[in-house]
């Protein structure tokens, strides 16, 4: 039986877009293509992508709820998108911008 995966525990980019991608597959909306797919058919397809989860649980060895899934996602975009805040070139306060009107 797998242990969850610890709060503190990183996972690498392209295992946390994989759980994303899967997350995103089981939506109901996805799984049965917005109710155009019958109820035998959207199980089917709910199967496929929960054992692809299971299988990615047991590839890193922990198991990992959708809610960690979506809190890591928004985490690391988090700190990608301050990254990119404190490497943004600004232009200092006293140097004039382009003229408005001439």
């Amino acid at each position: 039986m797998l242990r969850p995966l610890p709060v503190a525990y990183p996972l690498a980019d392209d295992v946390l877009e994989a759980f994303v991608d899967l997350a995103i597959s089981l939506c109901p909306e996805h799984l049965s293509r917005d109710g155009e797919l019958s109820p035998t058919t959207t199980r089917r397809r709910a199967r496929v992508y929960q054992r692809a989860w299971a299988a990615l649980e047991r590839q890193i060895g922990f198991r990992v709820s959708e809610d960690t899934v979506w809190a890591m996602r928004e985490a690391r975009q988090q700190q990608e998108f301050e990254a990119a805040e404190r490497t943004a070139v600004r232009r200092p306060e006293t140097e004039p911008g382009p003229p408005l009107f001439r």
